[in-house]
């Protein structure tokens, strides 16, 4: 009995093969962060936020100078459907960073999954130096005024794990990459986590424009819109330090 070899894949179904397997690695290494970057870090060995801030310090030793000193009260107005983040210490702005990915449509959080990055007045609780996304900022969402609302429409399951972190991926968090978190996480780390709020509004409400976003709105939605509106108002200045040629260095 004669066996017949199986003839190899011809060279369009081998190139398919490669392109498929590439497509995997690439997406799996890009969207697979929260698997394989955790495996690494136990391997490799985790870093401590000291470790990190120290060695921001040697390799953006920028930092120093365009950044808010000790002893400043810091706050990231982040903006929505402008995709921008503003660091900002008393009436003084320092940096914009623009977000590099978003989720979600404009309008606050209210459920697990719904994909949306919160908005309302949220504080920093946790620095991740070993975050998949390079690093990370948890913010206290749900707070206690989200957890009131909750309630009172008996929405049980408000979501959280809501961070700024790096990289270019979005599923209810802050993105606004490696440099910019880097910048981010040296600001925080330095004035400390008790001196930073994070502002998030649907959009910039400064200058007093109102759109029909508000339209519809459920009460609790509206007076979130009201007071977010007149925080806003207090950073209208928008005086900056770094010098115009390193603004826009940033905002690429």
């Amino acid at each position: 009995m004669t066996v017949v070899a199986p003839s190899p894949p011809s060279r369009p179904i081998r190139l398919a093969i490669i392109i498929l397997l590439g497509t995997v690695v690439i997406g799996f290494a890009h969207w697979g962060r929260s698997v394989w970057v955790p495996l690494k870090n136990r391997l490799v060995g985790k870093k401590t936020t000291a470790e990190v801030m120290a060695s921001l310090r040697r390799r953006r030793p920028e930092l120093a100078t365009m950044l808010p000193p000790q002893g400043r009260d810091l706050t990231l107005l982040v903006l929505k459907r402008e995709r921008l983040v503003e660091l900002w210490a008393d009436e003084v702005r320092f940096a914009v960073y623009p977000m590099t990915a978003f989720s979600g449509t404009l309008g606050p959080k209210r459920r697990e999954g719904d994909g949306q990055i919160p908005e309302g007045f949220y504080r920093p609780v946790f620095l991740n130096p070993n975050s998949a996304y390079h690093l990370s900022i948890k913010l206290d969402y749900p707070n206690a005024d989200d957890r009131e609302n909750g309630r009172r429409e008996q929405r049980s399951s408000l979501g959280g794990n809501i961070f700024i972190h790096g990289k270019a991926v979005s599923i209810g968090c802050i993105a606004i990459g490696d440099p910019g978190i880097e910048a981010v996480f040296y600001a925080v780390g330095r004035v400390g986590m008790d001196h930073t709020r994070v502002i998030i509004a649907p959009y910039d409400m400064r200058g007093g424009r109102r759109t029909d976003l508000e339209r519809g709105r459920v009460p609790w939605v509206i007076a979130r819109y009201d007071r977010l509106a007149a925080a806003l108002a207090a950073f209208r200045e928008r005086k900056r330090v770094a010098p115009p040629e390193e603004e826009n260095r940033i905002r690429r």
